[in-house]
């Protein structure tokens, strides 16, 4: 059981938590409904088989887009 405790966080620090809370592994596939940015899509890549980002604003497609070039991911 994974309990979110409320705090001031940043945005990495929150990833993280949902990266760890999900406890991918290299066989799994992930996927980030209403992804936005893709935050939690492209930091789940560098950790599963495979991770899809689905949003329904193309421009918020883009900027995941954008970031998983920027920060390929590395498998762990």
């Amino acid at each position: 059981v994974f309990k979110f405790k409320p705090a001031a966080r940043s945005g990495d620090d929150v990833v993280r938590l949902v990266v760890q809370a999900a406890a991918p592994r290299a066989s799994d596939r992930a996927l980030d409904i209403a992804c936005g940015t893709g935050s939690v899509a492209c930091a789940m890549a560098a950790h599963v088989a495979e991770a899809v980002g689905l949003d329904a604003t193309p421009a918020m497609l883009d900027e995941a887009r954008q970031r998983l070039l920027r920060h390929p991911p590395h498998h762990a």
